[in-house]
C-alpha cells in the first residue's frame, strides 16, 4: 500500500517529448486576425516571416543578444539626460565623458554614479552573455 502512494504514475520525459511539444504549432487567433487586416503582398511576405521565425526555435534567444547589446547602453544614455540637466551641450566633454565628476551634477551625483556602475557591468557582462547564447544555438541545446 505505501508503495501505490510513493509511485510515479506519470510517464518519463524523454527528448522526444520535448520535441513534440515544441514542434510548430498554430499562430494565436489574434495573430491570424492581424494578417487577416493586411494587403495581399504584404501578408505574404509577413507569413513568410512568421514560417521562418516558428521553425527556428532559437531565433528567440539569438533576439536577446542585440537587446542586451541595446540595454547596455541604457544607463549611459540616462547619465547623459541627467548631466545635460546641469550643463549645456557645449560643456559637456564628449570626447573624455570619464573625466566629468558627477559631483558636478549637486543632487543627482548619486544617480549618475549608479548609471556609470550599471552601464560598465553591463559591458563586462555581455560577452560572457552572447558567447552563452551562440555556444546554446551551436550544440541545439533544450
Amino acid at each position: 500500500f505505501w508503495l501505490e502512494l510513493y509511485e510515479d504514475p506519470a510517464p518519463p520525459v524523454t527528448r522526444e517529448h520535448i520535441r513534440a511539444s515544441r514542434a510548430m504549432q498554430a499562430p494565436p487567433a489574434w495573430v491570424m486576425q492581424a494578417f487577416g487586416k493586411l494587403p495581399g503582398p504584404l501578408q505574404q511576405r509577413a507569413q513568410e516571416v512568421l514560417m521562418k521565425v516558428m521553425k527556428d526555435m532559437f531565433l528567440p534567444a539569438l533576439t536577446t543578444v542585440p537587446a542586451a547589446w541595446v540595454l547596455a547602453y541604457v544607463p549611459h544614455f540616462v547619465k547623459l539626460a541627467v548631466v545635460l540637466q546641469y550643463k549645456r551641450v557645449s560643456e559637456y566633454n564628449n570626447r573624455m565623458p570619464r573625466e566629468m565628476k558627477p559631483e558636478d551634477c549637486q543632487a543627482s551625483a548619486p544617480l549618475i554614479k549608479r548609471c556609470i556602475a550599471a552601464h560598465q557591468n553591463a559591458l563586462e557582462s555581455f560577452p560572457a552573455f552572447a558567447a552563452a547564447v551562440l555556444l546554446c544555438k551551436l550544440q541545439k541545446a533544450n
